[in-house]
């Protein structure tokens, strides 16, 4: 599919968002949990407008910028348009995610927030480990690092392990950890992605020097 295409797409589903909005706007509260800690307690509060409509757009202006930049890239011949559709079809989706997590927990309705973060965060690192390797060296996606951008052996090696990295320390652990370390999941979360952005950066600089 053209990335123009997907574009269009993605932008059909960051209406829904909206839609389920306004149709249950009247039987939600005036002040809306909107942020949650890792046992799902409610630790902050946006007015029912903002949650409704002005998350969702945020998200929307993420999207759109994704797009142009990533459209704008003077290297965009190198880009991997699985890669650019997987970015721009993720965005919409999380808003999805996100926008109904909130209308449904403000209803209500007992949500797991934490564990469907999680799943979508290790689902989303598989995805990226996947297709880095098929990423050539560009602007906007991927390890742009000095180093990274100056060289594209540089690049493709560095690009190569993390997608290793990603797809085995970034997904398959991290959705092991998700549903049999939940309640460790404030330790666990900032160490891995904390890892799996340290490792290629140390080991793309190695190879530089």
């Amino acid at each position: 599919m053209k990335r123009n295409n997907v574009f269009k797409f993605g932008m059909l589903i960051n209406i829904i968002p909206f839609i389920i909005g306004g149709i249950y706007y009247n039987q939600l509260p005036e002040t809306m949990a909107t942020h949650f800690d890792f046992n799902n307690h409610a630790n902050g509060f946006s007015s029912k407008p903002m949650a409704l409509f002005g998350i969702p757009m945020i998200l929307v202006l993420v999207y759109i910028l994704v797009y142009f930049f990533t459209s704008q890239d003077p290297k965009r011949s190198n880009q991997n348009e699985k890669v650019v559709a997987f970015v721009l079809v993720i965005i919409p989706i999380l808003n999805l995610i996100v926008s109904g997590m909130i209308i449904s927990v403000n209803l209500g309705n007992k949500v797991d927030i934490g564990l469907i973060i999680n799943i979508f965060i290790g689902i989303l690192f598989m995805g990226l480990g996947n297709y880095m390797p098929k990423i050539k060296r560009n602007y906007t996606i991927g390890i742009r690092l000095p180093w990274t951008l100056d060289n594209d052996y540089i690049w493709d090696k560095t690009h190569r392990f993390a997608g290793y990295i990603w797809s085995i320390g970034g997904g398959i652990i991290y959705l092991i950890a998700a549903f049999f370390l939940k309640d460790y999941s404030h330790y666990f979360i900032p160490v891995i992605i904390l890892i799996l952005t340290a490792i290629p950066t140390i080991y793309s600089y190695m190879i530089y020097k």
